[in-house]
């Protein structure tokens, strides 16, 4: 079976973090399946096309220069063109160098989901839809137009699946139906996001528990916790956890956060803690950490904090889940379908004086959550063996000549 992922965000030179929970996806999906993916990227400096070929993942990429003339209407209509143009030749490319492909999968809509639609009509390929936009949540989704073209897509899809219930739910109000849903899971590399006691692996048997041997042998600093996330603080709202950790401050210094990511923001958020009066080591600017180093960074602490103003389901839950860790987080978008009372706290949406309550709880508490449990529960919820037979459910349409059972 020949998958062709058609996704709006994806790692790339311009951003490597961009869409990197879409291009797991694809790695879990290239177990049983020939992946490829066609990605276009705009406002590079000068043309340019790359192959990259990662594991059983093969992804074509296009990058172009943006126009930029002095009208900004000529501007968008040659950029809106330009990506027409150069998806349609890779498209053709790997047509031509691979034959047809078997589905496509879109991820996030709604050009690429137009697109998809086109090629349905032409050459019959069947397609399906995940989307992660929260737009559908915080209301920025609107324009009669592209709510019709949006409709169209999702009508038109074999089947549709999100993150969470929660943001199928939110597309539905505007209209966007289809008889066939399904959710379909973040995915954590389990054998990546893992705790981390002295070299132990968790799956040892050991004679005391987890959690006891991290009390025991102080493998994480029980005043330090973390937050990840892309620094765009519209949605994140870092700059209220700031406001908090300021506050928190009057009342005791005894304390780290581990600020890890960045993006757009991350500057201006740095300026912003120096005007609140933060210092090393209550607030530490890593930028961005990947792999071990970012294992790492989970696993230096004992619990995390995200005080998003709206949010579908961050990937970073499920990875501190994974590190053993319990999450304060807000009640926004899907995250409630993943939150218990024994894997963290949520909170209201700007609710700060909440935020600092519950943090101060924390720190004073974080011990007595199960670690054990928690990385359990993310295996089970996230881990890849559960996020393959959810694809594999995906994918088996009808429409299809190669079935995945």
């Amino acid at each position: 079976m020949k998958i062709l992922f058609l996704p709006r965000w994806y790692p790339s030179k311009k951003d490597p973090m961009m869409g990197l929970f879409i291009k797991r996806h694809a790695e879990v999906a290239s177990s049983f399946a020939d992946v490829f993916v066609l990605v276009v990227i705009a406002d590079h400096t000068c043309f340019e096309t790359e192959i990259v070929t990662t594991g059983k993942v093969v992804t074509l990429y296009y990058y172009y220069p943006s126009s930029k003339t002095s009208y900004q209407f000529i501007n968008s209509i040659i950029n809106q063109l330009s990506w027409i143009y150069y998806l349609t030749k890779g498209l053709l490319q790997l047509k031509r160098k691979y034959c047809s492909m078997d589905l496509i999968h879109v991820n996030i809509l709604t050009r690429l989901g137009i697109i998809a639609w086109i090629v349905k009509q032409l050459w019959g390929i069947p397609y399906v839809v995940t989307e992660h936009w929260s737009r559908y949540i915080n209301g920025s989704f609107n324009g009669a137009l592209r709510i019709w073209f949006t409709r169209l897509v999702i009508g038109g899809a074999a089947k549709v699946s999100t993150v969470t219930l929660n943001l199928w739910e939110s597309m539905q109000r505007y209209g966007l139906t289809n008889p066939n849903y399904m959710r379909l899971s973040n995915v954590v590399d389990t054998s990546l996001f893992k705790p981390s006691v002295l070299g132990f692996e968790s799956s040892v048997l050991l004679e005391k528990t987890l959690n006891q041997l991290y009390i025991d042998q102080q493998c994480y600093n029980p005043r330090r916790f973390i937050h990840v996330s892309c620094f765009e603080d519209r949605s994140k709202n870092i700059s209220g956890l700031l406001r908090v950790l300021a506050n928190l401050s009057n009342t005791t210094t005894n304390f780290e956060c581990l600020f890890v990511g960045e993006g757009i923001d991350f500057e201006m958020l740095k300026l912003y803690a120096d005007r609140l009066g933060l210092k090393h080591p209550q607030v530490q600017f890593t930028g961005l950490l990947e792999g071990s180093k970012l294992v790492e960074a989970y696993c230096s602490a004992s619990f995390m904090v995200l005080f998003s103003n709206y949010e579908n389901m961050p990937v970073v839950i499920g990875e501190a889940f994974a590190c053993g860790l319990p999450v304060i987080t807000t009640r926004t978008g899907g995250i409630a379908e993943y939150m218990t009372d024994w894997n963290g706290q949520m909170i209201s949406i700007g609710d700060e004086a909440a935020l600092s309550s519950s943090i101060l709880h924390f720190l004073f508490h974080a011990d007595e959550f199960d670690r054990q449990h928690i990385r359990s529960y993310a295996e089970q919820c996230f881990g890849t063996a559960t996020v393959e037979k959810q694809l594999k459910a995906l994918y088996n349409i009808h429409s299809v000549n190669d079935v995945v059972s």
